[in-house]
């Protein structure tokens, strides 16, 4: 991927009625480890683009990207719900 996109942009929303994720982390993963995180927040609940620089010193061979959700706001112990992506594009450099 950092070889051929300099960064990542993404739609994302929460569920109506659900609490919002407070921060979507970018996993991109190698044969044998996470190579990088790249971490927005918060999230909203509301329809936002979101993006993630992919440019980096090194390029190096990714197998596996992977959006993590973290959820760890105090309230009522309501942690479930759903979060909807579309629009996902890769800009090249």
């Amino acid at each position: 991927i950092g070889r051929q996109a300099e960064e990542l942009a993404v739609e994302v929303a929460a569920e109506e009625g659900a609490p919002a994720p407070n921060e979507m982390t970018l996993e991109l993963k190698g044969k044998f480890s996470t190579l990088r995180r790249l971490t927005v927040k918060p999230v909203s609940k509301e329809w936002n683009t979101y993006s993630f620089d992919l440019s980096s010193e090194k390029p190096a061979a990714v197998s596996e990207a992977a959006l993590v959700f973290e959820q760890s706001r105090v309230g009522d112990g309501r942690s479930s719900g759903t979060v909807y992506l579309k629009d996902l594009n890769f800009e090249p450099r």
